[in-house]
């Protein structure tokens, strides 16, 4: 990755302000993006006539709307502007541009994180990390996360806490009936004059007609998304760009590694990460213990005739976990004696069961 880079925006004053927040926390790099992207998105038009480095800043300056990093060589061979590389006053001339970049320090405001999964448990301990105040909010944190969450994390137990302490918002939750359209003109009025709301999670947790009112008035300061639409795209004050969470060259090779990894210990251990449509659930290693592993309905009194079955054929359990995901669920039970075929149809006659599966 080349690593000389310019910033370009339309009135870098106001769009430069957000910037340290966006790729600190999310740490995204955007250096590969080229001009000829960067032209057709932003309308750009710039003379295809050789100049120099400062008369192109103003250029972009006056033209574009939005916040992007560009590679030099890339703008060169895209847009057949020439950066005068040997220009003797170089230093000077890139210095000129500083006044552009003032920003606002993120040190000591309030970040509310909403939804503390790993991806926000690590945005809350990043922002810690660099000296917010970070407030976390999630009814339904997991174990695993909250023994990873930074002890300077003040663990909120009302999201109205977030709406109305913190300067920035940052949303990371999924897209059920109960989240969408979450940040609507209700919360937004519970909000802080100013506010950064930031939305990597899903396009409609945001009520975008409420953020296109707020923007205008400017009770939202900046909405920060990767996910533009033809609404987001022409509000005032949107930096939009695109999903970059896995742009990076070692992005593909990990995301393979991370699904086999994952399939093998289902396979091999029966424990479930990252399912579309099963809850997480993890027992670790079984050891010397047989696992013996359920699918089911989430309905009442599974466990129960689970344990009952097991008991009625002098099967002991040595541990056992049950995790629920909306209308489905999932049971992990350790025994430490053999489990026979006539246990297994057992189990499989329950009626809601979907699967039986014995790891030996």
């Amino acid at each position: 990755m080349n690593n000389q880079c310019i910033v370009v925006s339309l009135n870098l004053k106001r769009t430069i302000k957000i910037m340290k927040l966006t790729v600190l926390m999310l740490t995204v790099c955007l250096s590969q993006m080229v001009a000829a992207t960067y032209a057709q998105t932003a309308k750009l038009s710039v003379s295809a006539k050789e100049e120099t480095l400062e008369n192109v800043l103003k250029q972009i300056e006056k033209q574009s709307e939005y916040l992007f990093f560009y590679n030099l060589e890339e703008i060169n061979k895209n847009t057949k502007i020439s950066i005068n590389k040997e220009d003797a006053n170089i230093a000077k001339t890139v210095e000129k541009a500083k006044k552009a970049f003032a920003g606002y320090e993120i040190k000591g405001k309030k970040l509310g994180v909403i939804g503390l999964g790993a991806i926000g448990a690590e945005v809350a301990n990043t922002a810690a990390a660099l000296g917010m105040e970070v407030y976390g909010y999630d009814p339904y944190i997991s174990i695993n996360a909250a023994w990873a969450l930074s002890r300077d994390v003040k663990h909120i137990t009302s999201v109205d806490t977030i709406y109305q302490e913190c300067d920035y918002i940052t949303v990371h939750v999924p897209l059920l009936d109960s989240t969408r359209g979450m940040i609507n003109g209700q919360t937004i009025g519970q909000m802080k004059d100013g506010v950064v709301v930031l939305n990597f999670a899903r396009d409609l947790l945001v009520d975008d007609d409420a953020m296109a009112a707020a923007l205008e008035t400017g009770k939202v300061r900046r909405y920060v998304t990767d996910f533009p639409n033809p609404k987001s795209v022409a509000m005032k004050n949107v930096i939009a760009i695109p999903h970059l969470g896995a742009s990076t060259e070692e992005s593909e090779d990990n995301c393979a590694k991370m699904a086999v990894e994952e399939l093998m210990d289902y396979l091999e251990n029966g424990n479930i990460r990252n399912s579309v449509n099963y809850p997480n659930c993890d027992m670790g290693y079984p050891g010397d213990n047989k696992r013996i592993t359920l699918l089911h309905h989430n309905i009442p009194n599974m466990i129960g005739q689970f344990t009952a079955l097991l008991a009625k054929d002098n099967v002991n359990i040595d541990d056992m976990t049950n995790k629920s995901r909306g209308s489905y669920a999932y049971t992990m039970i350790d025994v430490d004696n053999d489990v026979t075929e006539d246990v297994v149809k057992g189990l499989e006659m329950i009626e809601s069961v979907l699967k039986v599966r014995v790891i030996a």
